[in-house]
């Protein structure tokens, strides 16, 4: 299996964290994906996952969900940034939460004149320029909510641990305009997104060491081993012990961060 992420073009990294590409001979096993907090627009130039319409917006998922590729895989994706989403979507993310929509249900021609493009170019360099345009044509000028970017910033400074009612406090809001701003621009709720991002150093201690349970647990802010384990379940649908022997390939691709060099 081949993964690589590309940064994105300048003009656009406000909104997108990446771009990413995962090509695959036939005979990968069923993978399981896990929340991240990004959303994307994920395109299928080779053979179609199961089910699924050749290029889709994926929302926000809340729950663990499984793919069945079906043939060659090739996939182009661009991942957003928590809330990146809404400076191509005028819709509020909520919308998407828990459900994948056609880029041509979203945005009409535009998407499926978008799909075209990337089926029928021949490399990796054409395929993400094509989807490049494409998003400086659908760009919206926006500023991003103060509210929301400043939740953002300390639930991932603090790696998810730091209680709601402490950053809401610290941006001089209540509770329940931080979560009504925060579903609209990032498309979950402030505690479950913190939730997320505490799961997400979880995986990426488990990838990078061999440290035991408690310690991870201890590490990454869980109060002790049992609650990491119920989280762990939650969030892949698997015990850690299943997991880190099953694991799955695109999800660990996923944790990667250094994305590569301009195509």
């Amino acid at each position: 299996m081949l993964y690589r992420e590309f940064a994105p073009s300048p003009v656009l990294a406000h909104g997108v964290k990446c771009l990413w590409i995962l090509e695959a001979e036939p005979g990968l096993a069923p993978q399981t994906i896990v929340p991240d907090g990004c959303t994307e627009i994920v395109f299928q130039y080779g053979d179609h996952f199961h089910s699924q319409p050749r290029t889709v917006f994926a929302g926000q998922i809340e729950r663990p969900f499984r793919i069945v590729p079906l043939g060659r895989t090739g996939t182009l994706g661009v991942r957003f940034h928590p809330g990146g989403a809404r400076h191509f979507f005028n819709e509020s993310q909520a919308e998407f939460t828990g459900e994948i929509h056609s880029l041509e249900d979203i945005w009409g021609s535009a998407g499926r004149s978008l799909e075209e493009r990337v089926l029928h170019a021949t490399c990796t360099p054409d395929r993400i320029a094509a989807v490049e345009s494409a998003l400086i044509e659908k760009r919206i000028e926006r500023d991003s909510t103060p509210v929301a970017c400043a939740a953002l910033h300390l639930i991932r400074t603090a790696r998810g641990t730091q209680p709601i009612r402490e950053i809401s406090l610290a941006l001089h809001v209540s509770p329940r305009h931080l979560e009504r701003v925060f579903q609209r621009e990032v498309g979950l709720n402030p505690k479950l997104f913190s939730r997320i991002v505490r799961f997400q150093h979880v995986l990426r201690a488990l990838d990078q060491r061999k440290d035991s349970w408690c310690s991870i647990a201890q590490d990454c802010g869980y109060f002790d081993q049992p609650h990491l384990i119920r989280e762990f379940e939650e969030f892949t649908g698997q015990t850690p012990a299943a997991y880190t022997v099953a694991g799955s390939e695109m999800s660990v691709a996923f944790l990667q961060d250094n994305p590569a060099p301009r195509v």
